[in-house]
């Protein structure tokens, strides 16, 4: 599961002035580095969100926490956005900051029923 979680393409959908590619990325990663699947799930795709209902096994949850422990007071912000020339996918790049360090992380972004979604991301 831990690949699982790692490797996919997400999605993040929302509703209002908040759902635009670099909110949903925003909300998506937070999420992440908190350990809260409710929240990624409400962030993802459909297809998305069907893999991520699956039962966590042991290691999953132990991975959860130690995001969530890890992470604790990180900040994160969308730091630059491409959409594709239909405008309905890209990639938004978000800076994850802790303690005078920084990781950037490409997160996927799909336009699925009018609203932004995750589609993956990737943690390199």
């Amino acid at each position: 599961m831990i690949l699982c979680v790692m490797g996919l393409m997400i999605s993040c959908g929302g509703s209002g002035g908040g759902n635009t590619p670099e909110k949903v990325a925003e909300k998506f990663v937070e999420a992440f580095f908190k350990g809260d699947l409710d929240g990624m799930k409400k962030c993802s795709s459909k297809e998305t969100k069907e893999e991520l209902s699956g039962k966590m096994d042991e290691k999953t949850k132990n991975f959860f926490e130690a995001m969530k422990a890890e992470n604790k007071g990180a900040s994160v912000k969308a730091i630059e956005t491409k959409l594709s020339e239909d405008g309905n996918s890209g990639t938004v790049k978000v800076e994850v900051s802790k303690d005078g360090s920084a990781n950037v992380m490409k997160v996927k972004v799909i336009k699925e029923d009018g609203k932004w979604a995750v589609s993956g991301m990737d943690l390199k």
